[in-house]
């Protein structure tokens, strides 16, 4: 569940237990990733926010490295984020 408050997207698992804060650029790339793996690995986005969200690359990776990565192409984000689902055994 996502719900917004001054700039910040703010995610609850649905335990309610754990909280990831991010910006609004982060939440828009992260959104522009998760459908870049979906297209590139002919799956559906929630497949993707699923497989990326489990394996700790979407808050990890994505959201933990947005000040570098949202600089690159969308050919090498999409081809970096793939190598690494491979690595972790999701894509």
């Amino acid at each position: 569940m996502l719900t917004f408050a001054t700039g910040v997207a703010r995610s609850r698992s649905r335990q309610g237990a754990q909280y990831s804060f991010m910006t609004f650029d982060q939440l828009d790339f992260a959104t522009f990733c998760i459908g870049l793996v979906a297209t590139r690995l002919g799956i559906g986005q929630r497949e993707a926010y699923d497989r990326l969200k489990s394996s700790g690359i979407l808050d990890g990776y994505i959201v933990g490295a947005y000040e570098a990565l949202h600089t690159f192409s969308s050919d090498y984000l999409a081809d970096d984020i793939i190598d690494y689902m491979k690595e972790k055994g999701v894509a």
